[in-house]
């Protein structure tokens, strides 16, 4: 598939890039990439985004590699996703309403490690947490749309979802894809796997520093599809009073870079004022370079988002 330049696109107008071996987009503050990697045969990751009104909108699905047809299912799911997303928005901007001024503080200070802020002001409207359920609605209705190719395995997929409204971060995820959160004031992973091991070593069944090494490390608990029995997403929300870059990823990254701080490294070889898919394209790179052994896709938005 050809992803025509994004430079022509109007804001509130998604990209979307899937199924094949290269695609990348750039809306400006918000730019990713999508690569077959050097392993697999075909590409099953897919990607959308869109700027609309004062939001920033990236949203990653990764097809389950083990269920045929889940390369159309991410790509189905991507682009349902961002467009919920962006009907959202559109509507309350719409009806006037804009984000409003930092939160107050949480019970504990209301600061996290690295500079991170609960998300408040805006995030108590309510709204972008309501469309991340919604969009994650529309994700596995387009899924379950998909017609099976084997009627034992129905197509599946993860979803990761963001949107940023000025310095305020909303993530909303199922399965393993991910999303962090880098800047001057710290690198933070803002997603936790639905996966066997990560469920494990959260019961305190195997020790944090098992979980990747074992082999249940990617066997998914939670994603998007016919056979799916837990459809609400997760949802954090964060504000920064620091600039800062969002990463949203498939496992083809954080296969090679769990660590925020590694990811942190990487986006460090580049000028502070580079651009978000410079970023994009530089995590790629090292996905690949790594050894490549999955498809992988990068979406990066600026943080605070200027539009």
């Amino acid at each position: 598939m050809s992803v025509p330049d994004a430079g022509s696109r109007a804001p509130g107008s998604p990209g979307q890039a899937e199924a094949d071996d290269h695609g990348e987009i750039d809306l400006g503050p918000v730019a990713g990439v999508c690569d077959r990697g050097l392993r697999h045969r075909t590409n099953d990751d897919a990607m959308s985004l869109a700027i609309t009104g004062p939001a920033l909108i990236g949203v990653v699905c990764d097809g389950v590699s083990s269920t045929p047809g889940s390369g159309p299912a991410a790509a189905a799911a991507a682009s349902a996703a961002c467009s919920s997303l962006s009907e959202a928005i559109s509507a309350t901007v719409g009806r006037g309403w804009v984000p409003s001024g930092p939160g107050d503080p949480g019970p504990d200070g209301g600061r996290e490690p690295g500079g991170w802020v609960p998300g408040g002001g805006a995030l108590s409207d309510g709204i972008p947490e309501a469309a991340l359920h919604d969009a994650a609605a529309a994700a596995q209705g387009a899924v379950t749309d998909i017609p099976p190719i084997d009627p034992t395995a129905a197509p599946s997929c993860t979803l990761v979802a963001a949107v940023v409204i000025g310095d305020v971060v909303t993530v909303g995820w199922i399965g393993d894809s991910r999303a962090y959160l880098i800047g001057s004031g710290g690198a933070v992973k803002l997603t936790e796997d639905d996966t066997w091991a990560a469920e494990a070593a959260r019961a305190g069944l195997i020790p944090e520093s098992a979980v990747e090494t074992d082999r249940r490390a990617h066997t998914l608990t939670r994603w998007l599809g016919a056979d799916a029995d837990d459809l609400a997403p997760h949802v954090r929300a964060v504000r920064t009073d620091r600039p800062a870059r969002l990463v949203i990823c498939s496992d083809g990254l954080w296969n090679y870079a769990s660590d925020p701080l590694v990811v942190a490294s990487i986006i460090d070889r580049l000028p502070p004022d580079a651009a978000a898919l410079d970023v994009a394209r530089e995590l790629v790179s090292f996905a690949l370079d790594s050894g490549g052994h999955d498809n992988v896709t990068v979406v990066v938005a600026d943080v605070p988002a200027h539009l």
